[in-house]
């Protein structure tokens, strides 16, 4: 739908990623993780430059995974009860690897220090959404993955 003025940009995406929808929150003793949103990354080649703030969200319909208290679970005026999906799309700066998983390494390892946006998603883990693999995790979330295994 994004695409319709420009269906010959599509051969232009390397890979398509889902990124941390979710956050983890600590109140002493307890550490939980609630999910408001799912995003989606869609990563192009070089040879197309997209805006980084080009995105739009809608509701999913997925309910499945319950009613968070955070924000959608609440009655807020102007929202129903179901995860909304973020699609964000971005152009890599440098020319392709030919391995999409490294692309984004780089460009994430580039942009998180010159945008916001880019800073917390370098915190998020990424999972590519065509092989299944995840092929990012921040540091921080490994130390608690380590903590949490002993």
């Amino acid at each position: 739908m994004r695409l319709r003025l420009h269906p010959d940009k599509e051969k232009n995406i390397i890979a398509y990623y889902l990124y941390a929808g979710g956050a983890f929150s600590y109140a002493f003793p307890n550490l939980s993780f609630g999910l408001r949103d799912i995003d989606v990354e869609v990563l192009f080649d070089n040879s197309w430059k997209t805006n980084t703030r080009c995105a739009f969200t809608r509701p999913s319909n997925i309910t499945e995974l319950g009613e968070d208290d955070y924000f959608l679970g609440k009655k807020v005026e102007g929202f129903n009860k179901t995860r909304w999906i973020d699609l964000m799309w971005n152009s890599i700066h440098q020319p392709s690897t030919g391995d999409p998983d490294k692309d984004l390494i780089i460009y994430l390892n580039e942009m998180r220090f010159k945008s916001d946006r880019w800073a917390t998603a370098s915190q998020r883990p990424f999972v590519n959404l065509e092989t299944k693999r995840v092929v990012y995790i921040p540091r921080w979330l490994n130390i608690l993955l380590s903590y949490m295994k002993r």
